[in-house]
């Protein structure tokens, strides 16, 4: 038996999930039940992309130009020495 719930969606959203409704023949209640779905099937689901995609989030921001983001990279004095 399905049951309703309640969701609130940015307009954004709403507009997106109603383009990508149109384009696959299928209403906005299915995509929104099928992406529940594939990102709760995986036992512990990975929220980055959803979130990344909801919001932009990059989770893994570039560092400083000539940088790799060590530390021990960034600066001699702070490479750590192995006794």
């Amino acid at each position: 038996m399905d049951a309703g719930t309640q969701v609130c969606l940015s307009d954004e959203q709403i507009r997106r999930l109603g383009r990508l409704a149109e384009a696959e023949g299928a209403t906005m209640t299915e995509i929104v039940s099928r992406a529940l779905d594939a990102y709760c099937d995986d036992e512990y689901p990975d929220p980055g992309p959803a979130l990344a995609a909801a919001f932009g989030v990059n989770p893994t921001p570039p560092h400083p130009a000539g940088t790799s983001g060590n530390a021990a990279d960034a600066s001699p004095r702070l490479a750590r020495r192995t006794l």
